[in-house]
């Protein structure tokens, strides 16, 4: 089974259009199949030291129809992380599956809310027996960034996928090669502009490399 790569835009279009579509369009020709943005309140921005920059980049209903339209236009599946459950009552009209990050895996309203959807749910976390079959676990180190010596490579193969957080490109080759279904890559523009996520994350350049190599082990 060829492993499936998700772009994670995430907070790292910073609220510039321009920015998600070179993104959406660039993931979408090196191979993957889907991007994700993540969906935040003022709860959660309000007292985040890079509040600007996280309140533009949340997807929102005043967004949601731009982010949609360039998806499409660019022929790729888009899908988000909700952060509370009030996000799913508009997400849903548009997504075919949802993410719970790491830090929200016992966030039980929001993860009830999702679960109502009946639509596929990805869920970030050390511990591939913590959920039941409706979920698809992704293994997880939640540092930012993680060092290569933290992935316990081993445990990988009981989990669904991975989740990348290590800028060595051979934490998610390594992944694909121990046999994840699924890897999730934080993506950047750049590396020149101080993105939230950026040192997570992989510019175009060596999102192709990672993509050529996983491609090259099916």
């Amino acid at each position: 089974m060829e492993t499936e790569i998700i772009a994670e835009i995430g907070v790292n279009w910073d609220g510039n259009f321009d920015y998600a579509e070179f993104l959406i369009r660039n993931c979408k020709e090196f191979g993957c199949s889907a991007v994700k943005f993540q969906a935040f309140n003022k709860d959660h921005w309000k007292n985040y030291p890079q509040f600007p920059n996280l309140k533009n980049t949340t997807i929102t209903e005043n967004n949601i129809q731009e982010i949609d339209w360039l998806c499409k236009a660019n022929k790729i599946e888009w899908f988000c992380t909700p952060t509370y459950p009030e996000a799913v009552d508009w997400l849903d009209l548009y997504v075919h599956r949802y993410k719970i990050r790491y830090k929200d895996q016992d966030n039980e309203k929001l993860i009830d809310r999702v679960i109502e959807t009946g639509k596929p749910i990805l869920i970030s976390t050390q511990d591939p027996d913590a959920f039941n079959s409706r979920f698809k676990t992704l293994y997880c180190i939640p540092n930012y960034p993680t060092q290569y010596s933290e992935i316990d490579f081993e445990a990988i193969p009981k989990f669904y996928g991975y989740s990348n957080h290590c800028k060595d490109k051979l934490a998610p080759i390594r992944a694909a090669k121990l046999g994840a279904k699924l890897i999730e890559i934080h993506v950047t523009p750049n590396h020149l502009q101080n993105f939230i996520d950026e040192p997570v994350s992989y510019d175009m350049s060596n999102l192709e490399d990672v993509i050529q190599c996983i491609k090259a082990l099916s």
